[in-house]
Protein backbone atom coordinates (compact mmCIF):
# COMPACT_ATOMS: atom_id res chain seq x y z
CA UNK A 1 0.00 0.00 0.00
CA UNK A 2 1.10 3.37 -1.10
CA UNK A 3 2.41 5.59 1.99
CA UNK A 4 -0.14 8.02 3.15
CA UNK A 5 -0.64 11.70 4.00
CA UNK A 6 -2.08 12.47 7.49
CA UNK A 7 -5.53 14.06 7.71
CA UNK A 8 -6.17 12.23 4.20
CA UNK A 9 -6.55 8.84 5.28
CA UNK A 10 -5.76 6.49 2.21
CA UNK A 11 -4.61 9.38 -0.40
CA UNK A 12 -1.20 8.74 -1.62
CA UNK A 13 1.90 11.01 -0.81
CA UNK A 14 1.77 12.72 -4.22
CA UNK A 15 -1.12 13.58 -6.96
CA UNK A 16 0.58 13.53 -10.55
CA UNK A 17 3.68 14.22 -9.09
CA UNK A 18 2.56 16.98 -6.95
CA UNK A 19 3.29 16.37 -3.27
CA UNK A 20 -0.18 15.88 -1.31
CA UNK A 21 0.94 17.60 1.56
CA UNK A 22 1.50 21.25 -0.55
CA UNK A 23 -2.18 20.46 -2.57
CA UNK A 24 -3.27 20.47 0.73
CA UNK A 25 -2.08 23.48 1.76
CA UNK A 26 -2.89 25.08 -1.29
CA UNK A 27 -6.45 24.21 -0.52
CA UNK A 28 -6.30 25.54 2.49
CA UNK A 29 -4.66 28.84 2.19
CA UNK A 30 -6.81 29.44 -0.81
CA UNK A 31 -10.27 28.92 1.43
CA UNK A 32 -9.15 32.04 3.48
CA UNK A 33 -8.71 33.72 0.51
CA UNK A 34 -12.65 34.77 0.81
CA UNK A 35 -12.42 38.14 1.35
CA UNK A 36 -10.56 38.65 -2.33
CA UNK A 37 -12.86 36.27 -4.30
CA UNK A 38 -15.02 34.15 -3.33
CA UNK A 39 -14.09 31.85 -6.20
CA UNK A 40 -10.90 30.82 -4.85
CA UNK A 41 -12.54 30.07 -1.57
CA UNK A 42 -14.52 27.56 -3.48
CA UNK A 43 -11.98 26.50 -5.62
CA UNK A 44 -10.06 25.56 -2.58
CA UNK A 45 -13.14 24.01 -0.98
CA UNK A 46 -13.19 21.82 -4.08
CA UNK A 47 -9.48 20.95 -4.64
CA UNK A 48 -10.00 19.75 -0.76
CA UNK A 49 -12.12 17.34 -1.22
CA UNK A 50 -10.55 16.08 -4.59
CA UNK A 51 -6.95 15.42 -2.79
CA UNK A 52 -9.33 13.55 -0.10
CA UNK A 53 -11.24 11.63 -2.94
CA UNK A 54 -8.48 11.06 -4.67
CA UNK A 55 -8.31 7.51 -3.62
CA UNK A 56 -12.03 6.68 -4.48
CA UNK A 57 -11.47 8.55 -8.02
CA UNK A 58 -8.71 6.09 -8.76
CA UNK A 59 -11.47 3.54 -8.32
CA UNK A 60 -13.72 4.94 -10.37
CA UNK A 61 -11.20 5.42 -13.08
CA UNK A 62 -10.22 1.42 -13.18
CA UNK A 63 -13.98 0.37 -13.30
CA UNK A 64 -13.86 -0.93 -9.58
CA UNK A 65 -16.47 -1.39 -7.33
CA UNK A 66 -16.88 1.61 -4.40
CA UNK A 67 -18.29 0.02 -1.23
CA UNK A 68 -20.66 2.45 0.89
CA UNK A 69 -18.29 1.87 3.63
CA UNK A 70 -15.48 3.77 1.62
CA UNK A 71 -18.39 6.50 0.76
CA UNK A 72 -19.19 6.85 4.53
CA UNK A 73 -15.80 7.42 5.33
CA UNK A 74 -15.44 9.89 2.71
CA UNK A 75 -18.38 12.01 3.41
CA UNK A 76 -17.00 15.39 4.23
CA UNK A 77 -14.67 14.99 0.64
CA UNK A 78 -17.89 14.65 -1.45
CA UNK A 79 -19.24 17.05 0.31
CA UNK A 80 -16.50 19.42 -0.18
CA UNK A 81 -16.15 18.49 -3.84
CA UNK A 82 -20.20 17.54 -4.82
CA UNK A 83 -22.09 19.90 -3.12
CA UNK A 84 -21.21 23.11 -5.02
CA UNK A 85 -21.90 21.27 -8.44
CA UNK A 86 -24.95 18.97 -6.93
CA UNK A 87 -27.70 20.91 -8.73
CA UNK A 88 -25.94 20.29 -11.85
CA UNK A 89 -25.79 16.36 -11.41
CA UNK A 90 -28.81 15.95 -9.15
CA UNK A 91 -31.53 18.28 -10.34
CA UNK A 92 -33.70 17.06 -7.58
CA UNK A 93 -31.75 18.66 -5.40
CA UNK A 94 -33.52 22.12 -5.41
CA UNK A 95 -36.61 19.86 -3.79
CA UNK A 96 -34.85 19.60 -0.75
CA UNK A 97 -32.44 23.18 0.13
CA UNK A 98 -35.74 24.62 1.50
CA UNK A 99 -35.97 21.99 4.29
CA UNK A 100 -33.13 23.22 6.51
CA UNK A 101 -31.22 20.76 8.24
CA UNK A 102 -33.84 17.84 7.79
CA UNK A 103 -33.29 19.05 3.75
CA UNK A 104 -29.80 18.53 4.27
CA UNK A 105 -29.62 15.07 5.79
CA UNK A 106 -31.93 13.78 2.97
CA UNK A 107 -29.63 15.50 0.22
CA UNK A 108 -26.51 13.71 1.67
CA UNK A 109 -28.22 10.48 1.94
CA UNK A 110 -28.64 10.92 -2.19
CA UNK A 111 -25.17 12.10 -2.66
CA UNK A 112 -23.75 9.47 -1.40
CA UNK A 113 -26.15 6.80 -3.14
CA UNK A 114 -25.43 8.96 -6.85
CA UNK A 115 -21.77 9.66 -5.86
CA UNK A 116 -20.57 6.68 -8.18
CA UNK A 117 -22.59 8.07 -10.97
CA UNK A 118 -22.10 11.76 -10.60
CA UNK A 119 -18.48 11.40 -10.61
CA UNK A 120 -18.30 10.23 -14.27
CA UNK A 121 -19.95 12.72 -15.32
CA UNK A 122 -18.15 15.14 -13.58
CA UNK A 123 -15.10 13.60 -14.72
CA UNK A 124 -16.06 14.20 -18.57
CA UNK A 125 -17.08 17.98 -17.37
CA UNK A 126 -13.42 18.11 -16.29
CA UNK A 127 -12.03 16.74 -19.61
CA UNK A 128 -14.25 19.66 -21.21
CA UNK A 129 -11.94 21.95 -19.53
CA UNK A 130 -8.94 20.65 -21.33
CA UNK A 131 -9.35 22.41 -24.39
CA UNK A 132 -9.70 25.92 -22.27
CA UNK A 133 -6.95 24.70 -20.05
CA UNK A 134 -4.52 24.28 -23.42
CA UNK A 135 -3.81 27.99 -23.93
CA UNK A 136 -2.70 28.58 -20.16
CA UNK A 137 -0.20 25.70 -20.46
CA UNK A 138 1.04 27.06 -23.53
CA UNK A 139 2.29 30.00 -21.95
CA UNK A 140 3.71 28.54 -18.75
CA UNK A 141 5.48 25.88 -21.40
CA UNK A 142 7.14 28.81 -23.83
CA UNK A 143 9.37 29.21 -20.64
CA UNK A 144 12.89 28.15 -19.79
CA UNK A 145 12.10 28.07 -16.33
CA UNK A 146 8.33 28.79 -15.40
CA UNK A 147 8.84 28.68 -11.59
CA UNK A 148 11.39 31.34 -12.09
CA UNK A 149 9.58 33.19 -14.61
CA UNK A 150 6.43 33.14 -11.91
CA UNK A 151 8.56 34.78 -9.23
CA UNK A 152 10.36 37.06 -11.19
CA UNK A 153 7.12 38.37 -11.94
CA UNK A 154 5.41 38.80 -8.89
CA UNK A 155 8.41 40.77 -7.64
CA UNK A 156 8.20 42.92 -10.87
CA UNK A 157 4.48 43.71 -9.12
CA UNK A 158 5.26 44.29 -6.05
CA UNK A 159 8.33 46.69 -7.17
CA UNK A 160 5.18 48.77 -9.07
CA UNK A 161 3.06 49.00 -6.57
CA UNK A 162 5.62 50.27 -3.97
CA UNK A 163 6.89 53.09 -6.40
CA UNK A 164 3.44 54.13 -7.37
CA UNK A 165 2.99 54.38 -3.30
CA UNK A 166 6.08 56.06 -2.71
CA UNK A 167 4.92 58.60 -5.53
CA UNK A 168 1.84 59.07 -4.00
CA UNK A 169 3.17 59.44 -0.26
CA UNK A 170 5.66 62.17 -1.63
CA UNK A 171 7.57 61.37 1.63
CA UNK A 172 4.38 61.11 3.98
CA UNK A 173 3.38 57.78 5.79
CA UNK A 174 1.37 56.06 3.26
CA UNK A 175 -2.14 55.93 4.64
CA UNK A 176 -4.14 52.48 3.71
CA UNK A 177 -5.97 54.62 1.21
CA UNK A 178 -3.37 55.93 -0.61
CA UNK A 179 -2.14 52.37 -0.53
CA UNK A 180 -5.59 51.07 -1.78
CA UNK A 181 -5.12 53.37 -4.89
CA UNK A 182 -1.58 52.05 -5.56
CA UNK A 183 -2.61 48.50 -5.94
CA UNK A 184 -6.31 49.65 -7.51
CA UNK A 185 -3.80 51.11 -10.31
CA UNK A 186 -1.02 48.30 -10.87
CA UNK A 187 -3.29 45.19 -9.95
CA UNK A 188 -6.58 45.84 -11.32
CA UNK A 189 -6.94 48.98 -14.03
CA UNK A 190 -2.94 47.74 -15.16
CA UNK A 191 -2.33 43.66 -15.12
CA UNK A 192 -6.55 42.75 -14.80
CA UNK A 193 -7.95 45.78 -17.06
CA UNK A 194 -5.19 46.38 -19.18
CA UNK A 195 -2.74 43.17 -19.24
CA UNK A 196 -1.68 43.91 -23.04
CA UNK A 197 0.00 47.33 -21.57
CA UNK A 198 1.97 45.34 -19.58
CA UNK A 199 4.04 42.40 -21.89
CA UNK A 200 7.34 43.74 -21.25
CA UNK A 201 7.35 43.93 -17.14
CA UNK A 202 5.28 40.78 -16.96
CA UNK A 203 5.49 38.34 -20.12
CA UNK A 204 3.95 35.63 -18.68
CA UNK A 205 1.24 37.26 -16.08
CA UNK A 206 -0.25 39.45 -18.51
CA UNK A 207 -0.62 36.72 -21.35
CA UNK A 208 -2.41 34.80 -19.00
CA UNK A 209 -4.67 37.42 -17.52
CA UNK A 210 -5.27 38.36 -21.66
CA UNK A 211 -6.22 34.59 -22.36
CA UNK A 212 -8.69 34.92 -19.21
CA UNK A 213 -9.99 37.89 -19.87
CA UNK A 214 -10.77 37.10 -23.74
CA UNK A 215 -12.97 34.90 -22.16
CA UNK A 216 -14.81 36.34 -18.64
CA UNK A 217 -14.47 39.92 -19.58
CA UNK A 218 -12.47 42.63 -17.60
CA UNK A 219 -12.65 41.73 -13.92
CA UNK A 220 -15.15 44.30 -12.34
CA UNK A 221 -13.51 47.32 -9.73
CA UNK A 222 -13.62 46.35 -5.77
CA UNK A 223 -14.55 49.45 -3.96
CA UNK A 224 -11.27 51.32 -2.46
CA UNK A 225 -12.22 50.79 0.59
CA UNK A 226 -12.40 47.48 0.65
CA UNK A 227 -9.15 47.35 -1.08
CA UNK A 228 -7.54 49.50 1.89
CA UNK A 229 -8.98 46.72 4.01
CA UNK A 230 -7.07 43.78 2.66
CA UNK A 231 -4.11 46.52 1.63
CA UNK A 232 -1.98 44.74 4.33
CA UNK A 233 -2.25 41.48 3.77
CA UNK A 234 -1.73 41.88 -0.07
CA UNK A 235 1.26 43.41 0.31
CA UNK A 236 2.77 40.81 2.61
CA UNK A 237 1.63 38.64 -0.46
CA UNK A 238 3.24 40.33 -3.07
CA UNK A 239 6.04 40.76 -0.86
CA UNK A 240 6.57 36.89 0.38
CA UNK A 241 8.80 35.85 -2.95
CA UNK A 242 11.27 39.14 -2.81
CA UNK A 243 14.15 38.49 -0.33
CA UNK A 244 13.78 39.69 3.11
CA UNK A 245 16.32 42.93 2.59
CA UNK A 246 14.09 44.18 -0.15
CA UNK A 247 10.89 44.20 1.89
CA UNK A 248 9.28 47.46 3.32
CA UNK A 249 8.14 46.67 6.55
CA UNK A 250 7.91 50.47 7.52
CA UNK A 251 4.86 50.79 4.72
CA UNK A 252 2.71 47.34 6.60
CA UNK A 253 3.65 49.08 9.92
CA UNK A 254 1.92 52.61 8.47
CA UNK A 255 -0.71 50.73 8.21
CA UNK A 256 -1.15 48.75 11.20
CA UNK A 257 -0.84 52.39 12.81
CA UNK A 258 -3.48 53.85 10.71
CA UNK A 259 -6.79 51.22 10.02
CA UNK A 260 -9.53 51.40 7.50
CA UNK A 261 -12.76 52.36 9.97
CA UNK A 262 -14.81 49.43 10.25
CA UNK A 263 -17.62 50.64 9.30
CA UNK A 264 -16.65 51.57 5.35
CA UNK A 265 -15.86 48.13 4.26
CA UNK A 266 -17.49 44.47 4.30
CA UNK A 267 -15.20 42.37 6.45
CA UNK A 268 -15.36 41.62 9.92
CA UNK A 269 -11.80 41.77 11.78
CA UNK A 270 -11.96 37.42 12.11
CA UNK A 271 -11.82 37.73 8.44
CA UNK A 272 -9.18 39.97 7.82
CA UNK A 273 -7.43 38.68 10.46
CA UNK A 274 -7.45 35.06 8.87
CA UNK A 275 -6.60 36.49 5.27
CA UNK A 276 -3.59 38.70 6.62
CA UNK A 277 -1.93 35.42 8.08
CA UNK A 278 -2.24 32.91 4.93
CA UNK A 279 -1.17 35.72 2.58
CA UNK A 280 2.08 35.44 2.94
CA UNK A 281 1.99 32.37 2.44
CA UNK A 282 0.11 31.86 -0.64
CA UNK A 283 2.61 32.69 -3.32
CA UNK A 284 5.60 30.69 -1.95
CA UNK A 285 3.06 27.28 -1.84
CA UNK A 286 1.94 28.29 -5.26
CA UNK A 287 5.63 28.98 -7.03
CA UNK A 288 6.95 25.83 -5.49
CA UNK A 289 3.72 23.40 -7.01
CA UNK A 290 5.05 24.97 -10.59
CA UNK A 291 7.49 22.78 -12.81
CA UNK A 292 11.09 24.44 -13.17
CA UNK A 293 11.17 23.74 -17.17
CA UNK A 294 8.70 24.27 -20.03
CA UNK A 295 8.48 20.41 -20.66
CA UNK A 296 7.72 19.60 -16.97
CA UNK A 297 4.98 21.67 -17.29
CA UNK A 298 3.72 20.13 -20.69
CA UNK A 299 4.16 16.35 -18.89
CA UNK A 300 2.18 17.39 -16.40
CA UNK A 301 -0.92 18.27 -17.99
CA UNK A 302 -0.58 15.37 -20.07
CA UNK A 303 -1.10 13.22 -16.71
CA UNK A 304 -4.04 14.92 -16.21
CA UNK A 305 -5.48 15.08 -19.66
CA UNK A 306 -4.77 10.90 -19.51
CA UNK A 307 -6.19 10.73 -16.05
CA UNK A 308 -9.36 12.06 -17.29
CA UNK A 309 -9.86 10.63 -20.52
Amino acid sequence: MADTVLGFQDTPEQIFGFPTEKLAEIATAARSMNPISERIGQDGRILGGLIGLFPLLEMLHENREISPQAIEAHRSDIEDIVHPLVDEFIPSSRLFKPLGAIGKVTLDTVVEKEFPHIVPLAMRKAEGYIPRATPYIDVLAGFYNPRQQFADEVNAINRMVIADMDSRAAGKPISPLSAGRSLRNILLRGLLGKPDDMTDELPALSRLMAIRNSRAGIPGSAGLSEIAALASGILQMLGSLTPESERRQDILDALKENPVPEDTHSFDGAEIDSFEQTAPLVLPMVRDLIPKTGAAVRTKFEEVKAFLS
